[in-house]
């Protein structure tokens, strides 16, 4: 059996690797995401991305069209940036906040009223 000692030292040394890693991923993350989000359009259903919203709540709050908020989805699924909703199936997360790694998040734009979503 290991001792109590040994037990700290490992997970020491686990937090230790956990902290280079993430950077590393941070810094490639803010590498990579300016060349998959190419428009404020798509940087603002990112950040809403949360895993919680729907697509149609994120259309209804954007104006962005539900199927373009799907097709950002699986684009974004497929580039490694974001992850299906462990909560809510169907439902995307972004991986990490634009913000958390500097990038800026445009302002989301009000919808005008009796604008449609339909694409």
């Amino acid at each position: 059996m290991m001792s109590e000692e040994k037990l700290d030292q490992i997970l020491d040394r686990l937090n230790e690797i956990s902290k280079w890693t993430k950077l590393q991923g941070l810094e490639k993350f803010s590498q990579i995401v300016p060349t998959i989000l190419k428009s404020d359009e798509e940087k603002i259903a990112f950040e809403l991305s949360n895993g919680i919203r729907s697509a149609s709540e994120i259309s209804t709050q954007t104006g962005i069209g539900k199927s373009t908020v799907t097709a950002y989805w699986r684009k974004w699924a497929k580039s490694g940036i974001a992850e299906e909703s462990k909560k809510f199936t169907g439902r995307m997360k972004h991986l990490i906040s634009l913000g958390e790694v500097g990038i800026d998040v445009p302002i989301i734009p009000k919808k005008k009223s009796g604008e449609s979503n339909n694409e």
